[in-house]
């Protein structure tokens, strides 16, 4: 029997969305800092280096080098859907993910592109 996985609290989740919106707007693994400028609420970056760190144990990150930032995996962007999905009617939900993955094209497109990213 599995244990249960940890439940994400709000600033966590907060924090996860942020990584993932970051990094599918550059492309790049995403720092501390750079999250704890974009909040609305600010976090200092050791308090979200801290959350990061949490969630990479839990598998919605990982960190492709020492001095890099982290790079959100496949279950941090299916519990971005999922979040997404949940706060939207079916047809909104699949009008927000086309417009939040337009600029990568096809499906494949955007797995070879993620694919290239993470391999590079």
């Amino acid at each position: 029997m599995r244990a249960m996985e940890p439940v994400l609290n709000q600033r966590a989740i907060e924090v996860l969305h942020a990584i993932v919106q970051t990094y599918v707007e550059t492309g790049e693994p995403v720092a501390s800092r750079t999250i704890a400028r974009r909040r609305k609420n600010p976090l200092s970056p050791a308090t979200i280096r801290n959350i990061m760190s949490d969630l990479a144990e839990m598998g919605y990150l990982e960190q492709p080098h020492t001095s890099a930032g982290r790079v959100p995996t496949g279950k941090a962007f299916q519990h971005y859907a999922a979040s997404i999905a949940a706060g939207l009617s079916s047809v909104q939900a699949d009008e927000r993910l086309r417009t939040e993955l337009a600029p990568y094209g096809s499906p494949d497109e955007c797995v070879q592109q993620a694919s290239h990213l993470l391999t590079s």
